[in-house]
């Protein structure tokens, strides 16, 4: 009985351990802010349509963020650009985009726009991402043998030494988000909110983005907007860093009927 009791012991603590050895533990990791979405920016015309081609340009302090056993590296100046294309049925907007930031990502929009706000949803998908990373990879193994009575239990392969590693790498389509905004119209003037969530699957983790900005379309075809951006990486224990955004927008046409 006790020899039995032992043994269903022994079974239930080796279960509860990894039956394989990690041949890579990723340590730290280079991240960029979820993909900024917003609607039109302006009161559009019922039944009309609108393509819009923008830059945006990130600064913000670099920093390391340490969430469970991992850091991650944000900051820095970065630039990104879209094209947006949004149509309006009523007072329902629709429409996609196509964007660079750090790698090629596209989203599609769900909205509503009035005469003074809009708001509306989104969903996307990170085609491709330029990817740094560095940690420990695995360079030698070992049996772990566990023995009853001079015979072998148990064995697994074990990592007997590890040694760092970096890379820097393409990948390609692992990474979704989603996210929401709401926009308040005043004139030829804007104010917007948004957030957006990545899931960012090398390290399986996540990525959140809040965007505050205002600005001003100048006639039909050029708008400017100045904001900030705080960005959480992994759990909300791990802190929101900031940084300030600077965009211009250009449409290549006016709102037509």
């Amino acid at each position: 009985m006790k020899k039995s009791l032992f043994l269903f012991s022994l079974i239930v603590i080796l279960s509860s351990e990894a039956l394989a050895y990690e041949s890579e533990r990723i340590l730290n990791a280079t991240v960029s802010d979820a993909p900024e979405v917003h609607g039109s920016n302006t009161t559009q015309e019922p039944y009309s349509s609108m393509w819009r081609v923008s830059g945006k340009v990130i600064g913000a302090k670099e920093e390391k963020i340490d969430d469970k056993e991992r850091t991650y590296e944000i900051g820095g100046v970065e630039g990104s650009g879209k094209i947006d294309y949004l149509h309006k049925s009523g007072t329902l907007i629709f429409g996609a985009g196509l964007g660079y930031d750090d790698g090629l990502y596209y989203h599609l929009t769900l909205g509503w726009n009035f005469r003074d706000f809009e708001f509306g949803f989104f969903t996307g998908h990170i085609l491709f991402r330029d990817i740094k990373y560095s940690g420990e990879k695995c360079v030698e193994t070992e049996k772990n043998n566990v023995t009853i009575d001079g015979a072998v239990f148990w064995s697994r392969t074990v990592c007997a030494s590890y040694e760092p590693f970096e890379k820097e790498e393409i990948k390609y389509g692992e990474d979704l988000f989603f996210g929401g905004f709401v926009g308040i119209i005043i004139g030829k003037s804007f104010l917007n909110y948004s957030f957006s969530i990545e899931g960012f699957d090398i390290v399986d983790t996540s990525i959140l983005s809040h965007y505050i900005s205002m600005g001003y379309r100048f006639g039909d075809f050029i708008e400017l907007s100045l904001g900030t951006v705080l960005t959480n990486v992994g759990s909300l224990e791990s802190g929101y860093v900031y940084g300030i955004t600077g965009t211009v927008g250009f449409y290549l046409m006016p709102l037509f009927q």
